[in-house]
């Protein structure tokens, strides 16, 4: 029997979408092909904490850090992030062959080195999306932009992505963000 695909998501896209009360996430797979996923709310939570809990760990000031200054430190990653980002295009629904798919379950697997969240999809097959730890930190900005877009709670996130975005950044998010 064959081994289940795994495809590689290269870059996302992510959008609050008012209507499905939930984050559309466009992806283009190694290959090229556009493939959208739905991620709920409590999706969304599991990522966010997952990102938060990686970042805590794997970045070296922080582990060594009093714990008072941990914000603090954080926050200054998270900015210095933000402000090398350069907004590559966006990945186009269009593109998509697929119908889009919603995610009832993550896998994350973590590193030193990256993150890699697993999106265990029909017939054995997953997609992962494999971030550094700078990528990490702008996929949580993202995702925390369209969190205060979405309205959803904001009671899961650390102060330091907040004061991170009133920092400048990300900030706007007034349209699709990746």
């Amino acid at each position: 029997m064959p081994e289940p695909e795994n495809l590689l998501l290269e870059k996302v896209t992510l959008r609050y979408v008012a209507v499905e009360d939930r984050m559309s996430m466009r992806a283009q797979v190694r290959d090229g092909d556009v493939r959208i996923f739905w991620l709920t709310q409590r999706m969304c939570g599991q990522l966010v904490n997952a990102f938060v809990e990686y970042l805590d760990k794997n970045t070296a000031d922080v582990a060594s850090a009093a714990s008072s200054d941990k914000s603090v430190v954080q926050s200054y990653y998270q900015q210095a992030a933000m402000h090398t980002r350069t907004k590559p295009p966006s990945v186009e629904a269009s593109a998509s062959t697929e119908p889009p798919m919603l995610i009832k379950t993550l896998k994350i697997r973590t590193s030193p080195r990256s993150v890699n969240v697993r999106l265990p999809l029909p017939d054995g097959v997953s997609a992962t999306l494999s971030l550094r730890p700078h990528e990490a930190r702008r996929m949580l900005q993202i995702l925390f932009g369209q969190y205060r877009k979405a309205g959803w709670p904001l009671d899961i996130w650390p102060r330091w992505v907040a004061e991170a975005r009133d920092g400048g950044g990300a900030g706007d998010n007034k349209g699709p963000l990746h």
